[in-house]
């Protein structure tokens, strides 16, 4: 049970250190544009951002720290869900223009989670 405990939280660390990553990144760019962002292209930009980082996390970790098939689906599922209402959570914390609105911010959140662990589990399921 403790080491299904210690899989779960490494793959939550490993996805919110990438969020967090590309969130500062995304950041950066927005403060130099002196319009604001469009949602759609912010989504895809994301969706891009985490297949990068889920190669690049593989490169790192190349083997899944869930090690059953059903918890890494569960983990395919759920994970991105949590890591979106985290950090919309943030965001409503936050509540301040950079950080963008909730919703958004679970979107771009949500799609960058779920992209990182499809290709984490699509790797790890084919390897």
């Amino acid at each position: 049970m403790i080491e299904f405990i210690f899989e779960i939280f490494g793959e939550v660390l490993l996805q919110l250190i990438a969020e967090i990553l590309a969130n500062v990144g995304g950041q950066a760019l927005n403060r130099r544009q002196d319009e604001p962002v469009n949602p759609w292209l912010a989504a895809f930009g994301y969706t891009i951002f985490g297949l990068i980082a889920g190669g690049i996390s593989l490169l790192i970790f190349p083997h899944h720290f869930i090690h059953t098939a059903v918890a890494r689906l569960l983990n395919l599922v759920l994970m991105p869900v949590g890591i979106g209402f985290l950090l919309a959570l943030v965001a409503s914390w936050r509540s301040d223009s950079a950080s963008g609105s909730a919703w958004h911010r679970f979107t771009c959140a949500y799609l960058f989670a779920l992209s990182m662990a499809a290709v984490r589990y699509i790797y790890t399921t084919s390897a």
